[in-house]
C-alpha cells in the first residue's frame, strides 16, 4: 500500500466532522439571532401597548378637565344624576358601548366637604379605557361652596373595555396600566 493511500485512509471522516462542526456553529448563530429578534418584537409590542395605556389615561384626564372647567359638572350639589355624553369628550361609539357615562359619587369624610367622583370612560375602538377618580375638597364655611382643591387620578389601560363594557378593571394578561395624577 502506498503512503498516499495510507494517509487517505487515516484522514477519512475529517470532512464529515468539519461539516458537522460548521453546521452546529451556523445553527447556534441562527438560533441566537432568532431569539434576539423575538425579544425585540416583544419589547416593541410592549412599548406600543404602553403608549395606548398612556393615551387612554390622558384622554380620561382631558375629558374630566373639560367637564370640570367648561361644564362645572363636579360640584357638591350635583353629586347624583349627572350623565356625561361621550361626544363631549371627543368620541363617538357604536355597538355595545354606551353613548354616555355616569360617575359613582361618594362622600369620603363625615364632615361633608370631600367628594369623590369615580367612573370609567371608553377611549378608542381598540378597547382601551380610563378609570378616573376626581376628588374635590370644599370649604365648609356657612353659605359657601368654594373648591379648595381638586385631584384627578386617571388610570389608562390598553385593554379592558370591550371585555366588560363599563368596567376597566377586567383582568387580562396583556393589560398595561399608566396613570396621570394632577392636583389643582
Amino acid at each position: 500500500m502506498s503512503t498516499s493511500h495510507r494517509k487517505f485512509l487515516e484522514n477519512r471522516g475529517y470532512a464529515l466532522l468539519f461539516a458537522v462542526l460548521v453546521s452546529a456553529v451556523v445553527l447556534g448563530v441562527g438560533v441566537s439571532i432568532l431569539n434576539i429578534s423575538r425579544k425585540e418584537i416583544l419589547l416593541t409590542s410592549g412599548a406600543q401597548q404602553s403608549k395606548y395605556a398612556l393615551y387612554a389615561a390622558d384622554a380620561g384626564y382631558e375629558c374630566v378637565l373639560y367637564q370640570d372647567y367648561h361644564k362645572n359638572a363636579f360640584t357638591s350639589t350635583s353629586t347624583t344624576g349627572y350623565t356625561f355624553p361621550l361626544s363631549e369628550c371627543g368620541a363617538t361609539y357604536t355597538g355595545t358601548t354606551p353613548n354616555s357615562f355616569a360617575p359613582t359619587v361618594t362622600e369620603s369624610n363625615p364632615s361633608g366637604n370631600v367628594y369623590q367622583f369615580v367612573f370609567s370612560i371608553p377611549v378608542s375602538q381598540v378597547g382601551s379605557c380610563a378609570a378616573v377618580t376626581l376628588t374635590k375638597t370644599y370649604d365648609t364655611s356657612p353659605s359657601t361652596d368654594i373648591t379648595v382643591s381638586t385631584q384627578v387620578l386617571s388610570d389608562g389601560f390598553n385593554v379592558g373595555w370591550e371585555a366588560s363594557p363599563g368596567d376597566c378593571n377586567t383582568p387580562n394578561q396583556t393589560k398595561v396600566e399608566r396613570a396621570l395624577l394632577a392636583t389643582y
